[in-house]
C-alpha cells in the first residue's frame, strides 16, 4: 500500500494537449489522449485491487485469530471442568467413607 505512483505525460508534436501529471503539476484528464486515460484507469483499477487483496487477507486473518481465541476460551473452559469433576470425585469418594463410618458407628449402637 506504500506504493507511489506518477503519470507522466509529456507534450510533443504527435501528442498535442497532452498533459504531465506530477504530485504539482496534475494531468488534465479533458486533453488527455484516449490510451494515456485507459493507462491511468488500468493503474488505479490495479492498484484497488491490490487493496481488496489486502482487506481479504486481512478479513481472514482476523478470522482466523478469533477462531484461535475461541478455541483459547474453550480448552480453558473444558480444563476448569475436568479439575472440578476431579475435585467432586474426591469430594464423593469422602463422602461415602463417611456414610460408610456412619453406618459403621450405629451398628455400634444397636
Amino acid at each position: 500500500m506504500g506504493e507511489t505512483y506518477t503519470y507522466t505525460y509529456t507534450e510533443d508534436e504527435e501528442t498535442p494537449g497532452a498533459s504531465q501529471d506530477t504530485p504539482i503539476l496534475r494531468a488534465n484528464v479533458l486533453t488527455m489522449q484516449v490510451d494515456e486515460l485507459d493507462a491511468m484507469i488500468a493503474n488505479i483499477r490495479e492498484r484497488r485491487l491490490r487493496r481488496v487483496e489486502q482487506l481479504k487477507i486481512i478479513a481472514q486473518t482476523n478470522t482466523e485469530r478469533a477462531t484461535i481465541d475461541a478455541r483459547a476460551k474453550f480448552d480453558k473452559a473444558i480444563a476448569r471442568a475436568r479439575l472440578l469433576l476431579a475435585k467432586a470425585e474426591v469430594a464423593e469418594q469422602a463422602a461415602v467413607e463417611a456414610i460408610n463410618k456412619c453406618r459403621g458407628v450405629a451398628l455400634d449402637l444397636e
